[in-house]
């Protein structure tokens, strides 16, 4: 399904089926206006999803654990797959806590921003890498567009930029979320 449904959907199975993405979206939207204005991202911070991805992929092969779920996933606040020593516990919660407060509810309150679907999720960064050759894309109409940025700063997941603009093009990290 990982494969066929990005093939088929292409990203829009972060935008309307994943639990952290209506999470995202639901404390984005609590303020009608953002209070801190983030349009786009420095350098190749864009591709983070990709790294947290790859290296999620090697760590768990190397010690046959998901990893993602045991260190990263900030709403994986149960003990089902925590580790039984105490100590690495409380790590592994205090690392919850923080992604869970941080990316997906004080950032996406404050800047009306999807931080955890855009910049962090190892599953978006699969969808998007399978989601390349989905025939159904958003994309710019070159005849319309008069570059005045709009689809950048409403865009929640920072998949348009300047550069893409100006190709007429859309990242592949476009989760087809309808804004």
């Amino acid at each position: 399904l990982w494969i066929v449904v990005p093939l088929i959907f292409g990203r829009s199975w972060c935008s309307w089926g994943c639990f952290y993405g209506g999470l995202d979206e639901g404390f984005s939207r609590i303020l009608r206006r953002p209070l801190l204005r983030w349009f786009k991202l420095p350098g190749k911070i864009r591709d983070l999803p990709a790294a947290i991805l790859l290296f999620m992929v090697l760590i768990s092969l190397t010690t046959m654990v998901p990893a993602f779920c045991l260190w990263v996933c900030p709403l994986k606040l149960t003990t089902e797959f925590l580790d039984p020593n105490d100590s690495v516990r409380k790590i592994q919660l205090a690392i919850f806590a923080s992604l869970g407060v941080g990316a997906i509810v004080l950032i996406p309150v404050l800047t009306k921003k999807r931080l955890f679907c855009g910049l962090i999720c190892p599953f978006g960064a699969w969808q998007a890498l399978v989601g390349r050759i989905n025939p159904f894309k958003v994309s710019i109409d070159s005849d319309k567009c008069t570059m005045c940025q709009k689809c950048m700063r409403a865009c929640p997941t920072f998949a348009i930029s300047k550069e893409d603009m100006d190709a007429r093009s859309i990242g592949p990290y476009c989760n087809n979320c309808g804004e």
